[in-house]
Parts: C-alpha cells; sequence; structure tokens
C-alpha cells in the first residue's frame, strides 16, 4: 500500500470516526417540549415534570412517579384518581 492511500485512509477513517461521534452526542440531549420539559430517555415521550419525581407521557398525557431506575408506577392523587397532565396542571381523569 502505497503512502498516498494509507494517508486518504487514514484520514477517512478519523472523518468516520469524528461524525459518528457527533451524532451520538447529539442524539444524547434530552429534548424540550413546548412546555419546557425535559425527555427523561432519548427520543421518548416520557417527560418529567419540573423539580418533582413525576413524569408524563406526551401522547396519552397520563402522569406517573418516577420510582428508580426506569421504573415507574402510575399516579394516583388523593382521591384514588388516576390524573394526566394537560395545560400544566394535573388534573384527574373522570
Amino acid at each position: 500500500m502505497s503512502y498516498r492511500c494509507f494517508k486518504a485512509t487514514i484520514i477517512a477513517l478519523i472523518a468516520v470516526i469524528c461524525l459518528c461521534l457527533g451524532i451520538g452526542i447529539w442524539a444524547s440531549i434530552p429534548r424540550k417540549n413546548n412546555v419546557g420539559d425535559k425527555s427523561i430517555y432519548n427520543g421518548s415521550s416520557l417527560y418529567s415534570i419540573f423539580n418533582t419525581k413525576l413524569i408524563y407521557d406526551e401522547n396519552t398525557r397520563v402522569v406517573y412517579y418516577w420510582l428508580h431506575s426506569g421504573y415507574m408506577a402510575p399516579y394516583y392523587n388523593e382521591h384514588g384518581q388516576l390524573c394526566r397532565y394537560v395545560d400544566g396542571e394535573i388534573t384527574p381523569i373522570e
């Protein structure tokens, strides 16, 4: 292999590695929705409610309690009703 071919291969390899790392870093940035809540996982529809252990699904708006290590449980209010997060308010599902 000539020096010119070796040099081109190394430059191409470095470019591919930089591209892959750049895409990986970009994908790891949490998204925000229009309310300003940050997503829990990259690419997921689960968003945290500001400074609480409560999260909600962007599609269904159902509120969950964040336990640990990715586990969650449905959030029930003091009257035993499931709740939704609508327009910045936690409201019971009728």
